[in-house]
């Protein structure tokens, strides 16, 4: 489970620094994955697993309210993508696709953020 987290952190750490410098590149790249997924419930069962991951890997944590809060809100993600009807979820798709750069900047600082933090509470 250590290494879970260590692939998490590095992985928002990219994906933070990506959204932060290149956003339009990663706005690029977000389309053509987002047009290759037949079927966007499959991708719901990504988050859902990280965030049984999460709750698992606690005890690598100095705060364990770090893990279980990170798994909740990847659970809710993940049964979110699951349960919303497809309309709905093509409007949240267009919503990311359409935001201004700054917005995929904040993000790309928030992912930082948790990725620094993820980091600092690992064991």
């Amino acid at each position: 489970m250590l290494y879970f987290l260590y692939l998490i952190a590095f992985l928002w750490l990219v994906v933070g620094v990506s959204l932060l410098v290149l956003p339009e590149l990663v706005r690029k790249m977000y389309l053509r994955k987002v047009a290759k997924i037949g079927s966007l419930k499959l991708v719901g069962i990504i988050p859902l697993s990280v965030g049984v991951l999460f709750f698992l890997s606690t005890n690598y944590l100095l705060v364990d309210a770090f893990g279980y809060a990170m798994g909740l809100m990847a659970l809710f993600k993940g049964l979110s993508i699951l349960l919303v009807k497809k309309d709905r979820m093509a409007q949240i798709m267009t919503w990311w696709v359409e935001a201004p750069s700054e917005v995929l900047r904040m993000s790309g600082v928030l992912l930082l953020a948790l990725a620094l933090t993820l980091l600092s509470l690992i064991r």
